[in-house]
């Protein structure tokens, strides 16, 4: 099953080895997870001013992460998002042909446009290792 994951889960994995976030990537073998090429720069800005090691980022999570290349700002998806500075997560969840986007912010995010459209669910990391229990 493929996932994305908004730069807050990445970010609040790195933080908290007692999370949600943190938790999903020890599922990693069961689950291809997903960033747009933007995030990258986003988690890194974040990194610093949070005083995370940028090798704890490179070294720990980015491995497992697939990297989707997208352009900076998406016309064609802003209307998926509250905040066009977002199109880029919602493209980068369908050329990674992603079930589940996961995120903090659900309120950045049209669930029920993205979910008709598109076929993406959108849920907090928590609501979404609540759904694998339940399967």
């Amino acid at each position: 099953m493929n996932i994305s994951l908004d730069s807050d889960v990445v970010i609040s994995s790195l933080l908290s080895h007692t999370g949600a976030s943190f938790h999903l990537f020890t599922l990693k073998n069961n689950f291809s997870f997903a960033i747009s090429s933007i995030q990258i720069q986003e988690i890194d800005r974040s990194c610093v001013e949070l005083g995370v090691p940028k090798d704890k980022f490179q070294q720990n999570t980015m491995p497992f992460l697939k990297v989707i290349p997208v352009e900076k700002k998406i016309k064609k998806y802003e209307r998926f998002v509250n905040d066009i500075f977002d199109s880029h997560v919602v493209a980068g969840a369908t050329f990674h042909k992603s079930s589940f986007l996961l995120t903090y912010n659900l309120k950045d995010y049209k669930k029920e446009i993205i979910k008709k459209e598109l076929g993406i669910t959108i849920l907090t990391p928590g609501l979404f290792l609540q759904f694998l229990r339940s399967q």
